[in-house]
């Protein structure tokens, strides 16, 4: 406890640099962190594909912009301030 008898909030950054470790060994040993991102991936793609489907009809030329689109959409996949 602080002086205020309050005590700190246990922040994500705290938490993973005491436990980091055997989180990270959790999320391999479990698939938990695979079964997720799967599952994200499947409902991105099935978004995807129902927008461009939609966009199509009133716009021909959506799934070649599209196209177009995902080396500059890639470039930025590591860049914090996106």
């Amino acid at each position: 406890m602080t002086e205020t008898g309050f005590r700190r909030a246990a922040t994500w950054r705290k938490i993973l640099k005491a436990h980091g470790q055997s989180f990270l060994g959790w999320l391999n040993e479990s698939g938990y962190e695979r079964q997720r991102l799967e599952l994200i991936s499947g409902e991105l793609s099935d978004f995807l594909i129902n927008t461009l489907r939609q966009a199509h009809s009133y716009r021909s030329d959506a799934v070649g912009e599209f196209r177009t689109r995902i080396p500059e959409v890639r470039a930025c996949c590591d860049d914090q301030h996106v």
